[in-house]
C-alpha cells in the first residue's frame, strides 16, 4: 500500500484543484454574460412594439392625419 496521498501523489497543504483562480474565471464570465444581456436589452424592447403603437406614435407627431389614423386602424385591427 502506499502512504500519503496515493496514486495522484501528495499536494501542498492548502492547495486544491478548484483554486481561487477558478473562482475568479467563473465570476468573470458570469459579469460578461450579464454584460453583453444589459448591452442587447435595448435593442430587444424596440423590437416588441406593435403595428398600432407605431401609428399612435405617427398620429401624435402629426405624420398621419385623424382620417388616416381611423383608416389605418381599422385594417389593423381587422
Amino acid at each position: 500500500m502506499m502512504m500519503g496521498g496515493g496514486m495522484m501523489g501528495n499536494y501542498p497543504l492548502g492547495y486544491t484543484t478548484y483554486s481561487y483562480w477558478n473562482l475568479l474565471w467563473i465570476v468573470l464570465l458570469v459579469a460578461l454574460i450579464l454584460v453583453v444581456v444589459w448591452l442587447v436589452s435595448p435593442f430587444r424592447m424596440k423590437a416588441s412594439e406593435t403595428p398600432l403603437s407605431i401609428l399612435k406614435k405617427r398620429f401624435a407627431k402629426g405624420e398621419v392625419s385623424k382620417t388616416q389614423f381611423d383608416d389605418m386602424k381599422k385594417e389593423l385591427e381587422a
